[in-house]
């Protein structure tokens, strides 16, 4: 005890001695990592004032003149007013050329309209002279034709055309005045042809000069158009420019490049301050995360320093020990670490001398292991079985048993699992078993519903309800609203809606009232007969009914005859058995059966 309570006393020492150490380094380090943080926190402090002030540079630029998409539109504004005052000149060119070219055009107009009357005036010159030279002709032909004529005939002799006596004989004509007249009528006629060709091409130079002119004309319009187009654009882009500088400068775009360049670099002044910024948090955080690993460095230190329990290793070492030094008096929790370090140096010397009091006296100490051993014998009994004179003996003896104890407690824990494992498993079975039981509980129930005679009750049922609830429409509309069926207890009821919706047994019911509701169960029974069969081939065309009317008055013996007949109407084929006259007298086709001795017979009425 004294050897082992010897080494903690050492180690406790050697603990203080680390943490004195510690701690003397800590307190430079955090006196320069606390200079540091400062110093950081300064340099955050410019960088974030720098930051503003850049900031409100460029706002104050972008509020003068315009974030830089505002200027790239200055800008395209100032290149096209430019660009339209360098087309101006030219458009202002193109308008003097288009005035110039519609003058020439209206005088070359003039001219070809000049030119067009002297050509009317010759060709009518010579269709008139070609008239008057097919007219000689003509003449001549006519000579011709007399001179021939008048050859062989003489005065008094019949004229060989008309028959008249001939007084006289015409003139002989000059021999070629035929050919003559020919070729004057040619020369006639090329004339006209060659006025006519002239007077074409007057016209067509007129019209060419005309359309020259429409064309001059629109040149100018068009002209004069781009002209006031680009004074607009040239006054718009003014205006604007105006609005930006106060007065259009010179050069415009030269004036915008010069914002644009100077809004980029207060742009970039501005990031610049913003890395800068962002680098000096991050510096600052390096800074104080420095100063927290020293903290905890600290801190640590100072919880090893807490942690060597000193009073009570002292005070062990003085139950033993005397002179054991007291305990210096524990430092104060917000002592710098220099204060601390010279706590832990403090400690670390009680510590020390704790140490070599305790191995002085475990030196003089003399144990005798036999009685040693002896005693150790009988504390263990009960518990283990020691016939041993050493230590060695009885540490030997005492490991036996706690390894068979330990193996014991092995078996009985693994014995201990498996038998809950089983319990568990026979948890689920009993679980399982509950439900198999509870599945057979009720598929005994449906079996027995299942049976023979309880499902045929069961559809029965159903089918008499469904049949109740359709024959309860047929008879409210043969009583007029009155009465309606309903299926309950193992009979037909009626509801009478005269009466508060009283429901009463269908034995109530006169006897006109009974065939009514019986009608009303065969329509319906005739209608659903189909979806209560489990055939498709179940259908009812045909329904015969015998009797019955003669109790029927007059009003409701009307009712039933009209549903039959809307009834015969759907399709169906109704059968009529009856000594009823009136409603025999209202079928469509009779069978009419007479009696006689000989025997009966059938004969049919439509």
């Amino acid at each position: 005890e004294l050897a082992t309570l010897a080494e903690d006393l050492a180690a406790a020492s050697r603990v203080a001695e680390e943490v004195e150490e510690v701690l003397g380094d800590l307190a430079a380090a955090l006196t320069e990592a606390e200079a540091g943080v400062r110093e950081r926190g300064k340099a955050l402090a410019a960088a974030e004032r720098a930051l503003a002030r850049a900031g409100e540079a460029r706002r104050k630029a972008e509020a003068a003149w315009g974030t830089a998409a505002d200027l790239g539109r200055l800008r395209a504004t100032a290149e096209a007013w430019a660009a339209t005052l360098a087309r101006r000149s030219d458009v202002e060119t193109g308008v003097e050329r288009a005035r110039e070219a519609l003058a020439a055009a209206e005088a070359g107009v003039a001219a070809a309209e000049a030119a067009v009357g002297p050509a009317e005036e010759e060709l009518e010159a010579a269709r008139a002279a070609l008239a008057e030279a097919e007219e000689a002709l003509e003449a001549a032909r006519h000579a011709d034709l007399v001179a021939t004529v008048r050859a062989g005939v003489r005065v008094g002799e019949p004229c060989p055309v008309c028959g008249a006596p001939i007084e006289r004989l015409p003139k002989a004509p000059k021999a070629g005045d035929v050919r003559r007249a020919e070729r004057r009528r040619e020369g006639e006629r090329a004339r006209v042809e060659r006025a006519q060709a002239v007077l074409d091409e007057a016209r067509r130079g007129r019209d060419r000069a005309r359309a020259a002119l429409e064309a001059a004309r629109a040149e100018l319009e068009r002209a004069d158009r781009d002209l006031r187009e680009t004074a607009e654009a040239a006054a718009r882009a003014e205006e604007v420019l105006a609005v930006a500088f106060g007065r259009v400068p010179e050069d415009p775009v030269a004036a915008v490049e010069e914002r644009l360049v100077r809004l980029a670099e207060l742009e970039r002044e501005e990031a610049a301050a913003r890395e800068a910024l962002d680098a000096a948090r991050a510096e600052l955080r390096e800074a104080e995360r420095e100063r927290e690993g020293l903290a905890a460095q600290l801190a640590e230190a100072r919880g090893a320093l807490g942690s060597l329990q000193l009073e009570p290793l002292l005070a062990r070492a003085r139950e033993r020990v005397p002179k054991i030094p007291a305990a210096p008096a524990p430092p104060d929790p917000g002592a710098t670490p220099a204060r601390l370090a010279r706590a832990a140096g403090r400690i670390r010397e009680v510590l020390v001398r704790a140490a070599e009091l305790v191995r002085e006296r475990a030196g003089t100490a003399e144990v005798e292991e036999a009685a040693f051993a002896e005693r150790a014998a009988a504390a263990l009994d009960g518990l283990v079985s020691v016939t041993a004179t050493t230590v060695a003996d009885v540490v030997a003896a005492v490991e036996s048993a706690r390894t068979e104890a330990t193996r014991r407690a092995a078996e009985a824990s693994a014995a201990a699992t498996a038998l809950r494992e089983r319990l568990e498993r026979l948890d689920v079975l009993l679980g399982e078993l509950a439900e198999h039981r509870a599945r057979r509980a009720r598929f005994e129930a449906l079996g027995k519903e299942l049976r023979a005679d309880r499902i045929i009750a069961f559809l029965q049922q159903e089918a008499l309800e469904v049949l109740a609830a359709a024959g309860s429409e047929r008879l409210a509309a043969l009583s007029g609203g009155r009465y309606g069926l309903v299926y309950d207890g193992d009979e037909f009821s009626v509801v009478d809606t005269w009466n508060g919706e009283e429901r009463r047994s269908a034995r109530t019911l006169s006897g006109g009232e009974t065939f009514l509701a019986s009608l009303a169960l065969a329509l319906a029974l005739s209608e659903q007969v189909a979806s209560l069969s489990v055939t498709d081939k179940a259908r009812l065309d045909s329904l015969f009914l015998d009797e019955g009317f003669g109790a029927l008055d007059p009003d409701t013996l009307e009712v039933v005859v009209e549903a039959l007949e809307q009834l015969g109407g759907d399709g169906r084929m109704v059968g009529v058995i009856t000594h009823v006259s009136e409603l025999a007298a209202r079928m469509p086709v009779r069978f009419v059966v007479e009696k006689s001795p000989r025997g009966s017979r059938v004969r049919v009425e439509t």
